[in-house]
């Protein structure tokens, strides 16, 4: 999932959504569930990219655990 797409310093919930190829209802599952932290700047909710890159690694560890 490495490219240049991930190297933004904030996601929209939209942004994250297109750029990660998920869907907008999974994507607040995975909030309400705890396992993507987002941040609130008024109104919006966003995703840092630190925050992206550890729900990144999350589902990476998630996959290796469920194929061991």
């Amino acid at each position: 999932m490495q490219n240049q797409a991930h190297t933004k310093p904030v996601y929209s919930i939209r942004e994250f959504c297109e750029d990660h190829g998920i869907g907008l209802t999974f994507v607040y599952s995975e909030i309400n569930a705890g396992r993507l932290r987002t941040m609130k700047a008024g109104r919006r909710r966003l995703i840092t990219s630190e925050a992206a890159a550890d729900y990144r690694e999350l589902c990476e560890q998630l996959a290796r655990e469920a194929a061991e």
